[in-house]
């Protein structure tokens, strides 16, 4: 298991992901892009939305293109100032920021 890296299930060589990633060059090509955040909500970001609403059985989902803005969206509504969050001291950043961002009080 390679926890230094973003690997972090060991799925980087399953032949499926690598099925799925050389369908998505033959479809879309290679460049740089960004987050929907700059580039802008794609008909990708549409399908992912639906598949995940379907999946969870909701009538939409929304996909959030990096950690920190997951995050920071998420906790500011989640947390009240009555409110504890416990975080491990090695969680991600984007996770730190997003508790801290919550109006509740921050324990580490």
């Amino acid at each position: 298991m390679a926890f230094g890296s973003n690997d972090y299930l060991g799925l980087a060589n399953h032949p499926a992901l690598l099925a799925g990633a050389r369908n998505g060059l033959d479809r879309f090509g290679i460049g740089a892009a960004a987050s929907a955040l700059i580039t802008g909500h794609s008909s990708l970001n549409e399908q992912l939305e639906t598949t995940l609403a379907e999946f969870v059985g909701m009538p939409r989902a929304l996909h959030f293109s990096t950690g920190l803005h997951g995050q920071s969206w998420h906790h500011p509504g989640a947390g009240r100032s009555c409110d504890i969050i416990f975080s491990d001291r090695r969680n991600h950043a984007c996770i730190i920021d997003g508790a801290r961002l919550s109006g509740a009080e921050f324990r580490i």
